[in-house]
Parts: C-alpha cells; structure tokens; sequence
C-alpha cells in the first residue's frame, strides 16, 4: 500500500489568516472608520446658513436690580428696579413683577413694559405701586422681577 504524500495532507490557512485576507479586513475597517469620522466631523460645523439664522434670532439678555420697596398704604406697596439690556441687540423687554409674603398669601402681581426699545447697554428706570390682596402690603416684603423679549 501506497503512502500519502506530506504535501497533499498539508492543511491550509483560513483566507482570513492569509496575507491578502489580512490587507481585504484592514481596507475595510479603514473605509468605515473614515467614513463614521468624515459623518461626525460635518455634524459638529455648522453651515453658514445656520450660523446667519442665528444671528438673525438672537435675543437680547436682561439684568434687573431691585432698588428698593416700600410700604405705601394697607393694600399697595411700592417698587423700583432698574432693567439692563446687556446683549449686542435692541430688545422690548416685558417685566413681569410679583410681591408677595413667604407663604404666598398677601400677593401683588403686574407686567411693565417701556414705549421705547432698550439699545445694547441702556438702562430704564421703573418705579410704581403695586395693589397686594388682603391689605398686606406691610407684609409683602418679597419682590420679584422678570423680563423677557416682547413682541413688537
């Protein structure tokens, strides 16, 4: 009886262990890294159109400081604030005030608002009085005061 030969019983190597199956996984795995790379990349910058609508929208910010409130009669209590435009842009602010006690019972609420528009960097000036619910302005010593953009 013949013997087999050595070289015919040699077993090769999976095509994923040879040299060119080796170069056929690395151009792949190049090719979908720099693709999910390139999809990542035009995510994050913006296009110009997008960055002149932002522009466009952009609103004005606000700083309001409270200057003082004081006791006027049992049902009204007075207010100053001053409100800051301090953005690039010219805003209506709308100002939404509230006075009130701890607990929320004796309350006062109004919104205010300027016939002129408030330029980058000006300051308007607002003083009034207020009406408090159960005649307690003596005890609605809390004041609130937020602005937000109007619509013209």
């Amino acid at each position: 009886m013949r013997q087999p030969n050595k070289k015919s019983q040699k077993q090769t190597k999976p095509w994923y262990k040879k040299w060119w199956g080796i170069t056929l996984i690395v151009i792949f795995a190049l090719t979908v890294l720099s693709a999910t790379a390139s999809e990542d990349q035009s995510k994050k910058q913006p296009t110009k159109q997008t960055s002149q609508q932002t522009q466009e929208q952009k609103q004005p910010q606000y700083e309001i400081k409270i200057a003082g409130s004081h006791y006027v009669d049992p049902a009204t209590r007075s207010l100053t604030f001053t409100v800051k435009n301090v953005s690039d842009v010219e805003g209506n602010p709308s100002c939404d005030v509230t006075l009130q006690n701890d607990t929320g019972t004796y309350k006062g609420f109004d919104t205010v608002t300027w016939n002129t528009p408030l330029k980058p960097g000006e300051t308007k000036y607002f003083e009034g009085n207020f009406i408090i619910t159960n005649e307690g302005a003596a005890y609605a010593t809390k004041s609130h005061v937020r602005c937000i953009e109007r619509s013209i």
